[in-house]
């Protein structure tokens, strides 16, 4: 890597700090594969968490869920800031079976979210807006072994899209880079900018599952899913003043690895009631740290003095923009471990009714935590009514929201005295975040 210039030194301690938005445990809000998904479902709910649900009744699924979400951000010595937003989260899900073979396909988005907080907020440093999503579609065979034993594999296709804009302090972060003999002035409206990124990927992944009916009463399932790992490519733009008519930009390349999970069920069943007990572990680990590239790096101006000003100097001309610049990016993720029990009561011959409490922790650290992250440690709960009907078909409505602690913030590393290497060159993060969100879902299910 070239040595790099003040230009450089300047994109290279920015440019790190684009946004991971809603990646972590918040992805739980929308239950993957719909309310009545888990690794013990005996439907194309099923196989986005465990592939042996291929071996459930010949049927498609269609689920269409929205998730409300809003933050509320009041960082130290600030006012409070509040930020919203609003997504759909869609499930299909297929199951066909001859004999003891099952085939199942499935489209999903297992993880991910976006919206907005106020572009003159004091977390504008951190987010304005931005989306972060995984889109994933699998292929699932199933074997039955044995009239009581089942196994069967997957393979997964996803594809990432993620996007941000957040404001820049472009006095402060070149005072911290080049020391305060520069001379630069801090806190100064003038050196205010904003960054823009956008990027995109692809990966393939792998899933095992296994399934025991011990008895009528009792079942065991598992499941594991592989890492995806998904090289992004996209482009950043930096606008060092928004008051003036000049921008840098660059393609960015850098490499996300999606986590390893692993499920547990039990299922029980008496008389009109099953209960299923699940846990499960996701590597989110394997985010702690990102670290990428920047190339192609461009200077220009729509403005025509400027633009002959910037030539004159011979700014197209360094070898700043003919290097790649290699940044380091912290996430703080960490492994993480989550719950819950649902339960299934069939109150009439063709009404089911249904409820569900889940333990989520946040999973990423403290000293990383930003409005850009919204992940919180939560305890969700929901319920809803599963409606067949003698024409093939079946309706269900849930409604489920978590009760969320506030999270507090006392020791942020997001520091303008870090290192801009670290990757956690910023305004400190320091402060408290309440977040409430609900999900509303509606699922048709067909059989054939």
């Amino acid at each position: 890597m070239k040595t790099l210039g003040r230009m450089g030194v300047l994109l290279w301690a920015i440019s790190p700090l684009w946004s991971a938005e809603a990646l972590a445990s918040g992805m739980s809000l929308s239950p993957v594969g719909g309310f009545t998904g888990s690794t013990a479902s005996r439907n194309p709910a099923g196989l986005s968490h465990s592939p042996t649900a291929a071996l459930g009744e010949d049927s498609v699924l269609l689920d269409l869920a929205g998730v409300a979400w809003a933050m509320d951000v009041t960082l130290e010595g600030e006012e409070n800031a509040h930020g919203q937003g609003f997504g759909a989260v869609p499930y299909v899900g297929v199951s066909k079976r001859w004999d003891r073979l099952g085939v199942g396909l499935s489209g999903l988005v297992p993880y991910g979210g976006g919206g907005s907080m106020p572009e003159d907020g004091p977390q504008r440093f951190h987010l304005v807006e931005g989306y972060a999503f995984l889109l994933e579609g699998d292929l699932s065979l199933a074997w039955e072994v044995t009239s009581r034993l089942q196994v069967g594999g997957a393979v997964r296709v996803a594809r990432g899209l993620m996007g941000s804009t957040r404001a820049i302090d472009t006095g402060a972060m070149l005072a911290s880079t080049l020391g305060p003999e520069a001379g630069i002035p801090l806190e100064e409206p003038a050196l205010e900018g904003t960054q823009q990124t956008q990027l995109a990927g692809s990966g393939l992944g792998w899933g095992l599952g296994i399934s025991w009916m011990i008895s009528e009463a009792l079942e065991l399932h598992g499941a594991w899913r592989s890492r995806i790992r998904l090289p992004f490519e996209g482009s950043t733009t930096l606008v060092p003043s928004n008051d003036m008519t000049f921008e840098m930009s660059g393609s960015l390349e850098t490499e996300m690895v999606f986590p390893p999970e692993v499920e547990l069920a039990v299922a029980l069943a008496r008389g009109d009631l099953r209960v299923v007990l699940g846990m499960g572990w996701a590597g989110w680990s394997s985010l702690h740290r990102v670290d990428g590239e920047i190339q192609d790096l461009q200077v220009s101006s729509p403005d025509p003095e400027l633009s002959f000003l910037l030539a004159a100097m011979g700014v197209s001309e360094l070898d700043l923009l003919d290097a790649g610049q290699q940044f380091g990016s912290i996430l703080g993720y960490t492994d993480v471990v989550q719950g819950g029990v649902s339960t299934t009561w069939r109150a009439a011959e063709d009404l089911d009714l249904l409820t569900a409490v889940v333990y989520s922790p946040a999973s990423s650290a403290d000293y990383a935590f930003s409005a850009g992250v919204m992940d919180v440690t939560y305890i969700g709960v929901g319920g809803g009514v599963t409606s067949r009907h003698v024409d093939g078909f079946e309706i269900n409505l849930s409604l489920s929201a978590p009760v969320s602690k506030e999270r507090v913030v006392t020791n942020s590393q997001l520091s303008l005295e870090q290192d801009p290497t670290s990757g956690l060159q910023s305004p400190s993060g320091n402060g408290r975040y309440a977040l409430q969100a609900a999900r509303l879902g509606v699922s048709v299910r067909a059989f054939f």
